[in-house]
């Protein structure tokens, strides 16, 4: 399938996705999981959450209480805004 994804995780493991999107890859894992992901990063690129994932790479889910979370950025037409997390 072309839209197969061959990822690897922060653990170690990795598996394979058909056209999934970070929140349902985080829901696959754990519900409790999918409600704490805020962002996530496929190799070193933040991408986004609702967007389904058709290439291989690193798959890391940022969760609210993740180190990652200070640096985040979300796309707004016209540029970037920084997401500022307390």
């Amino acid at each position: 399938d072309l839209n197969m994804a061959k990822l690897g995780f922060p653990d170690g493991n990795v598996r394979e996705y058909d056209n999934k999107t970070p929140l349902e890859i985080a829901e696959s894992i754990s519900v409790s999981l999918k409600k704490k992901v805020i962002s996530a990063k496929l190799d070193e690129d933040y991408i986004e959450v609702n967007k389904p994932i058709t290439k291989d790479g690193h798959l890391k889910l940022i969760v609210a209480d993740d180190e990652d979370k200070d640096s985040l950025y979300v796309f707004v037409p016209g540029g970037y805004l920084t997401l500022l997390l307390w």
